[in-house]
């Protein structure tokens, strides 16, 4: 049957310290659960830029390693013609398997 709307908020209540100080987990459920999207934390965009920023360089700095190149070979054989690219090395291929490949 499933748990009740706001189940997750119900348990993760702001009055008890140790379920808002307390594992990892349990923080990360808090702060999703109490998330509101229309109201946008301070600094956030700068933060996304940030992290984007970090990915594609991750991405195009790694993509001549040679377990790249080797996971390439092998999605030669099993991913689609596509409208996706992998990143760094200009490949067209499926959504998924670029995905996958861009990390």
């Amino acid at each position: 049957m499933g748990r009740p709307k706001g189940y997750l908020s119900t348990i993760m209540n702001p009055d008890r310290p140790e379920q808002t100080t307390g594992p990892v987990t349990g923080r990360i459920v808090a702060f999703i659960t109490d998330y509101n999207a229309a109201v946008p934390l301070p600094g956030l965009d700068r933060h996304v830029a940030r992290a984007f920023a970090n990915w594609l360089a991750c991405t195009v700095g790694g993509s001549g390693d040679g377990s790249v190149s080797r996971l390439l070979g092998v999605m030669d054989r099993v991913a689609g013609n596509g409208a996706a690219t992998a990143i760094g090395c200009g490949r067209r291929m499926d959504m998924a398997s670029a995905a996958f490949v861009n990390g």
